[in-house]
């Protein structure tokens, strides 16, 4: 089965904040890596709901399916598989995004690893944060994503009663 390991951090919490994702077919080759902006000011479990919602899009456009997802951020695993309640409204939001996002993919899993299995996914943050407060541009195939701003939008369509549902 492919799978897609994902990850995402700031320094300091909140700030500036990356997210990165290695994806491997069903073999254990390389199929992409991806190393992204998430915002200017951004929480680091914003960073890892932001990374997983990459890997979901990468797999979306792949046509992985089915797929795994693997991340070391068991708060963001657990609400997304249900087993923990998401209380913090923003994280909410990214939930919402995550859901929706996992309608389009017939088959999937989530699980989390320990960080040392994700070891791959945390270097490609880290480089890209070095690269970045360095003033060069990070590599990507799809520009910088401010995904902060988009959860806002996000979070006026929760008040205003549009719910997603889980797959």
């Amino acid at each position: 089965m492919p799978s897609i390991f994902f990850d995402g951090g700031c320094s300091p919490n909140p700030g500036p904040g990356y997210g990165a994702i290695v994806a491997l077919d069903d073999e254990d080759r390389m199929l992409v890596e991806k190393a992204f902006r998430i915002g200017d000011w951004v929480s680091n479990n914003v960073c890892e709901y932001g990374a997983l919602l990459m890997g979901i899009k990468t797999a979306i456009e792949m046509k992985l399916r089915p797929v795994t997802f693997y991340g070391d951020s068991k708060l963001i695993v657990s609400q997304v598989n249900g087993s923990w309640r998401c209380k913090d409204s923003v994280l909410e939001c990214w939930l919402a995004r995550v859901w929706k996002a996992l309608t389009e993919l017939e088959e999937y899993c989530i699980v989390w690893i320990p960080r040392e299995q994700n070891e791959r996914a945390n270097s490609i943050v880290q480089a890209a944060r070095a690269r970045d407060e360095r003033g060069k541009s990070i590599e990507e195939s799809q520009g910088n994503i401010d995904y902060r701003m988009r959860g806002v939008d996000y979070a006026r369509d929760a008040v205003s009663g549009v719910s997603y549902r889980r797959r």
